[in-house]
């Protein structure tokens, strides 16, 4: 896939991918993150780096 194909893509279904964010950030997922990294992280733990890519919600 060329530059400009691939600029188009994502340009294109931008909006599309934000609703699918949008909608998992409403859904039951959310808390089940929390829950599991909860588990996993040391209780002291405060700030957390987000290392993933993506839409703001």
């Amino acid at each position: 896939m060329d530059i400009e194909s691939m600029a188009r893509y994502w340009s294109q279904d931008a909006e599309n991918y934000g609703d699918i964010i949008r909608k998992e950030l409403a859904s039951f997922r959310v808390e089940a993150w929390q829950n599991y990294l909860r588990e996993k992280l040391p209780a002291d733990t405060h700030k957390v780096l987000d290392l993933g890519c993506g839409a703001v919600a």
